[in-house]
């Protein structure tokens, strides 16, 4: 298969405006363009390369690209390689949009989550001897139609299971070695759609309720799931997402922290194992996003920042210190990353927006970001 195109031509003003004053804002900036939408993605292992679900019409894929070598090279060794292309190691296709990607730790294989499915399906990577991503098993959601499922892999070093599920009371925990359901929430009279799932620790597993903002933990180590309900404490908002967090800060010595974020562009920190109070909090400068369906908040390596996108074309970078206890506090990014609707060769469409971003695992400032024209952006961010 080919390396995907580096965009490099027919620029405007504009963009080449916005290039130049790129020069003292990245470390590194490297700009392609897709044949297809990138809808969903998840770093394999080492960060090496990613595992992308794609998206154009009835035509969707799956699809394992390698990162450039140039980005992922030391200073002195970027200097004389060339590689800075995106290449695609495997693909394959499948019958829906991909709406969510998990990578399974140590193996070849990442669940996926289609659009308007109830089913989670485990994709089997190509290796040396096959360059196609295949099927490899379905597990069928409790559920014959749910809005969104959502997944979570155990946070081990080699994971034993992994949790999926609509809401509070259709979540299954799965034995990866076998595939077969360990236990369920079927018993829970409460049941509010989720927007993210989370393990804390091998037996318990921490909810955001999409519509309300509600945290609930599922305890999971009895028969009779235990749940621990604690009511949102940020304004009213048609969507809250989350993230769970390592805070590098001195003064959180370390701690786990619950990072929640809503559709008004509110920020809630929690510590999960005190989860009805409130750390800090802030209100950034987005806000009133109606269509939620892209939001997505990360954190970086160094556990000093938190990254936004899906409320519009940009990525945008907030710093942990400037968090305070109030949820008045306002605050602006750090860094806002412009690129994708900088460097749109076709009008901009009214709902143009970046539809995901990852943080890299090992490099604290390097950022993966797509939008809905096809664009695929790798760089490194200059905070000063």
């Amino acid at each position: 298969m080919p390396p995907l195109v580096n965009m490099d031509s027919n620029v405007d003003i504009q963009y080449e405006n916005w290039l130049m004053d790129s020069i003292s804002k990245y470390k590194n900036l490297h700009m392609y363009s897709m044949q297809d939408k990138v809808t969903a993605m998840d770093w394999v292992d080492s960060g090496k390369s990613v595992c992308v679900g794609t998206s154009s019409g009835s035509k969707h894929e799956i699809l394992e690209l390698s990162l450039p070598d140039k980005l992922l090279a030391s200073e002195e060794e970027g200097a004389v390689i060339k590689g800075r292309d995106f290449n695609v190691k495997n693909g394959g296709f499948c019958r829906g949009e991909i709406t969510s990607i998990k990578h399974i730790p140590g193996t070849r294989l990442c669940l996926v989550v289609e659009k308007n499915s109830s089913t989670v399906t485990a994709w089997k990577m190509g290796n040396n001897e096959s360059d196609m991503i295949q099927k490899q098993k379905e597990i069928q959601g409790l559920k014959s139609s749910c809005p969104r499922l959502e997944v979570c892999i155990d946070g081990q070093d080699t994971p034993q299971n992994f949790a999926y599920g609509s809401s509070t009371n259709d979540i299954s925990v799965v034995d990866l070695a076998t595939f077969q359901t360990v236990t369920d929430s079927t018993d829970l009279s409460l049941s509010q759609e989720v927007s993210y799932l989370s393990y804390q620790g091998h037996n318990t597993i921490l909810c955001c309720c999409r519509k309300s903002g509600d945290i609930v933990v599922l305890d999971l180590r009895d028969k009779k799931v235990k749940v621990t309900h604690s009511p949102c404490l940020g304004r009213q908002a048609a969507f809250w997402t989350a993230v769970n967090s390592v805070d590098g800060c001195a003064t959180n010595q370390g701690k786990t922290l619950i990072i929640q974020l809503s559709s008004e562009g509110q920020f809630i920190i929690l510590d999960p194992r005190k989860i009805n109070e409130c750390i800090s909090g802030a209100t950034t400068h987005k806000g009133a996003k109606t269509d939620n369906e892209h939001i997505n908040l990360e954190v970086s390596s160094c556990q000093k920042f938190v990254s936004t996108s899906g409320f519009d074309s940009e990525v945008d970078i907030f710093c942990f210190d400037s968090f305070k206890n109030s949820d008045e506090n306002k605050i602006g990014p750090v860094f806002t990353h412009e690129g994708h609707v900088t460097t749109c060769e076709e009008p901009i469409a009214s709902d143009f927006t970046v539809t995901s971003h990852l943080q890299h695992p090992f490099q604290a400032s390097l950022i993966l970001s797509a939008a809905s024209d096809g664009s695929l952006h790798a760089w490194e961010y200059i905070i000063k």
